[in-house]
């Protein structure tokens, strides 16, 4: 963008300046003194400019999404979903992790990242999602799974909103449900207090604060997502959110978003609905402990 270009150009004018006024000036009498000062205050600038520019990139639109997507059952959907998610403008890269060797596919899309992530599955099964956030080159991350495909504009404008609320830390996602003292409500509602993974968006500062916090982060609940294949992952970072930074999802509109093939997956299995209503009132126990 040209208006950043000229931003740009112009803040390091001003640094340029400020080093050679700075290198001018006498603080000390000691000229030893003097010497460490303007080495000290000009390291200081350095790393202000760094975080300045890179913040810069980000409110003026100039950051790219990554894309993170688990691969177990239904390479398939892939086959069709990846060809069309390389093509959008804002997305920067697509990570797959593919988590069994019998279903692997060396997708090959100029944007996508193919990880072998097959020991890691077997230990934390769909949570696995979450620590492959750390891989990601940029700032915003959106958590897709395989049987989900959103248009192009309803990508454009959550992050859009997120970029206009970026001082908020909360999650975007076009599913929301209740999860609360009285069980799990897969009703889907608007101003339900868990937004869930098929499209959920949000920032990467997000997914680092939530891996290493160990009192209501995920390892708190890595035994859970062990035991269960990592079920019930998104109610844990839902409830990391409210509790870390006291805010709830945002509900997006979800009309952009298309279903592929959901055959073989966590909401087909019988007992996923009574381990989802358990951990919920596990998570009220905690809040009244």
């Amino acid at each position: 963008m040209i208006d950043s270009e000229i931003k740009n150009l112009i803040f390091f004018l001003i640094f340029i300046f400020l080093i050679i006024k700075l290198c001018s000036i006498n603080i000390y009498d000691n000229e030893q003194l003097n010497l460490i000062f303007r080495v000290i205050t000009v390291t200081a600038l350095i790393i202000l400019t760094n975080s300045f520019l890179k913040s810069s990139n980000i409110l003026q639109n100039d950051e790219k999404i990554t894309v993170i997507i688990l691969n177990f059952n239904r390479p398939h959907n892939l086959v069709k979903s990846l060809k069309i998610l390389n093509e959008y403008d804002r997305i920067g890269e697509i990570i797959v992790s593919h988590g069994k060797p019998s279903t692997y596919v060396e997708f090959e899309e100029s944007k996508v990242k193919n990880i072998k992530d097959f020991e890691l599955d077997k230990l934390y099964g769909s949570a696995l999602r979450f620590l492959r956030a750390l891989d990601a080159k940029h700032n915003i991350i959106l958590f897709l799974d395989d049987d989900t495909l959103p248009d192009e504009n309803t990508i454009n404008n959550t992050y859009d909103l997120i970029i206009k609320n970026y001082h908020r830390n909360t999650l975007y996602g076009h599913i929301g449900r209740n999860c609360n003292e009285k069980g799990y409500f897969s009703n889907r509602i608007k101003n339900g207090n868990v937004a869930l993974t098929p499209f959920l968006m949000c920032k990467k500062s997000i997914m680092i604060d939530y891996l290493k916090d160990k009192k209501i982060g995920f390892y708190k609940f890595k035994n859970f997502f062990k035991k269960y294949r990592g079920n019930c992952e998104d109610l844990s970072l839902n409830y990391f959110v409210e509790k870390e930074y006291l805010e709830k999802p945002i509900i997006i509109d979800g009309d952009g978003i298309k279903l592929l093939d959901f055959s073989n997956g966590f909401s087909s299995n019988s007992k996923h609905r009574k381990l989802r209503n358990n951990f919920c009132r596990y998570l009220n126990f905690l809040d009244n402990k």
